[in-house]
């Protein structure tokens, strides 16, 4: 729900929270350019995600032409109202990104079986008013923070993508 803010304007727009350099260029025909690519983030030298923009749920085009007919659409974030489109504008603002979401791994991974049982167990002991796949991402998230798998302060994140190059950056307290 892009109206919401949650998970959309929030998870990157925190200070030091989007993690792209200070020059990015887009080609003439990003199509032909981004077929492979392939993306890489690590943590302290472990490889956490890996993709390719054949993995995306829609195409470069398909994700601009959703984000031009949302452009609409506003929302409060932080008390400050903000859109896709500047104003009364019909064009992406200059120095703007359309953000398409993360490979998996970064803290979901597909849940397995043990995770989507404990989820229905959880909903059977703890209340019908959340669904049993909300029941088992809870089961996946307590999982994931008893492994430690969330960023800690002063880890190490690399991000890799070919033919653009490297972001390195610690992780802050």
């Amino acid at each position: 729900d892009v109206t919401s803010g949650d998970g959309f304007t929030t998870a990157r727009s925190a200070p030091g929270y989007l993690p792209v350099g200070n020059l990015f260029v887009v080609p003439r025909d990003p199509a032909a350019f981004v077929d492979d690519i392939v993306l890489r983030l690590y943590v302290n030298g472990e490889l956490r995600q890996r993709g390719r923009p054949a993995d995306l749920v829609w195409d470069l085009d398909t994700i601009v032409e959703q984000a031009h007919e949302r452009r609409s659409l506003s929302w409060d974030h932080r008390g400050e109202t903000v859109s896709l489109f500047g104003d009364d504008t019909d064009e992406i603002p200059a120095r703007s990104l359309i953000l398409a979401g993360t490979p998996e791994g970064t803290i979901y991974t597909d849940i397995d079986l043990p995770r989507r049982v404990e989820g229905f167990f959880r909903w059977l002991a703890f209340g019908w008013g959340r669904s049993i796949p909300d029941h088992a991402i809870d089961a996946y998230i307590d999982d994931a923070r008893s492994a430690g798998i969330y960023l800690q302060p002063g880890d190490r994140i690399t991000i890799q993508v070919d033919n653009l190059g490297v972001i390195d950056n610690r992780a802050l307290a």
